[in-house]
């Protein structure tokens, strides 16, 4: 024994007495009092059994399981063991008695406290991947990205339909003067008409002269040749007048394929230094001009007079047919008032621009000669 616990004792009834017991730490004794008066010596008494082991603790969060939790503790005494036999009356205390079997088991102790948390466990394998979530919201719209390149062009599309007809547009100018008609035919004769009072008598009129013809042939712009010259134009080698007179008229016939619209000028000459390309204003006499209005293919004619005035429609061209008005007039101009002459002149044509190579032009003069 380690330790004793002593109390003083009541002497009570057997029966009492039998179940007091006296309760140390450790163990239990008891000892009767039927032959001793003394104080009734508690010592330690056997250990009773180990309590159960407490209920295990409310498991942590997962992890690798917590220690046990400690042992609850120790459970009530079992009731004590069968008393012995008294010793023989007036003797001696007789020797302790042999310690009583072990009673049964108490009951199981209360519930011990939780253990405290285990560690936590290792992390556990990654979980299957969740169901995807709702589709967010559409993002912000990104940048303009840079101008691509120019794409080929495409091919021609179809024409359209043709669109209304617009309104009527306004007046236009008035176009220009048509091409004079050809003559009427003559008039019936009116009646003779009274015989007038007799005139005064005139002026004496001046001697009457002779026309001439001089023929240029056609070349390339500028100075023509006369006709039967030995081949240098007519600057170099004019034609030279017999007698003092004046230009009284001209005539033109040209071969020519899609001659263009255009004013084609035609300038007799006189006393033109031979080596010159135009002549000098002083030099021309008079100029014919044949104004075309319409593209043209076909061998033109026309003739004209100095004492014409204004365009003329004597023009006339045939195309593999008869020859008709052409889209074409001629205009006479007097540089020199009278057109005149004098003998010895050396007459040039020139012509700028030319409207063909293959042509005749006539010049008409009326000299005393």
């Amino acid at each position: 024994m380690t330790s004793y616990s002593k109390k003083k004792y009541v002497k009570k009834s057997k029966s009492a007495r039998e179940d007091y017991s006296c309760r140390t730490n450790t163990r239990y004794e008891k000892r009767c009092d039927d032959f001793c008066n003394c104080e009734i010596c508690c010592v330690e008494g056997p250990p009773g059994p180990p309590g159960l082991p407490g209920t295990p603790g409310t498991p942590g969060p997962p992890g690798s399981p917590g220690p046990a939790g400690s042992p609850g503790p120790a459970g009530s005494p079992g009731p004590p063991g069968p008393q012995g036999p008294p010793g023989p009356a007036g003797g001696p205390p007789g020797p302790q008695g042999p310690e009583g079997p072990q009673g049964p088991a108490g009951p199981q102790g209360l519930q011990g406290p939780a253990g405290s948390q285990g560690p936590a466990g290792p992390q556990g394998l990654q979980g299957p991947a969740g169901t995807p979530g709702p589709e967010g919201p559409q993002g912000l719209q990104g940048l303009q990205g840079p101008a691509g390149t120019p794409g080929p062009a495409g091919p021609q599309g179809l024409q359209g339909p043709a669109g209304a007809q617009g309104p009527e547009g306004p007046e236009g100018p008035q176009g220009l003067q048509g091409l004079q008609g050809p003559a009427g035919a003559p008039g019936p004769a009116g009646p003779q008409g009274l015989q007038g009072p007799a005139g005064a008598q005139g002026p004496a009129g001046t001697p009457g002269g002779n026309t001439k013809a001089i023929l240029f042939g056609g070349v390339n712009t500028g100075f023509q040749r006369v006709a039967g010259s030995p081949g240098a134009t007519s600057q170099t080698i004019p034609y030279v007048t017999g007698g003092s007179g004046s230009v009284v008229g001209f005539s033109g016939s040209i071969n020519v394929n899609n001659l263009s619209p255009g004013s084609y000028s035609f300038q007799i000459c006189s006393d033109v230094i031979n080596d010159a390309s135009s002549p000098l204003t002083s030099n021309i006499i008079s100029t014919i001009v044949l104004r075309v209005t319409a593209t043209t293919s076909g061998t033109f004619k026309f003739s004209i007079r100095s004492t014409a005035v204004g365009p003329q429609s004597v023009v006339f061209v045939s195309n593999g047919s008869p020859y008709v008005l052409a889209p074409a007039t001629a205009t006479w101009i007097s540089n020199i008032s009278g057109n005149p002459i004098a003998a010895d002149t050396a007459l040039s044509l020139f012509a700028n621009p030319t409207p063909a190579s293959s042509a005749i032009y006539t010049v008409f003069l009326n000299t005393s000669i």
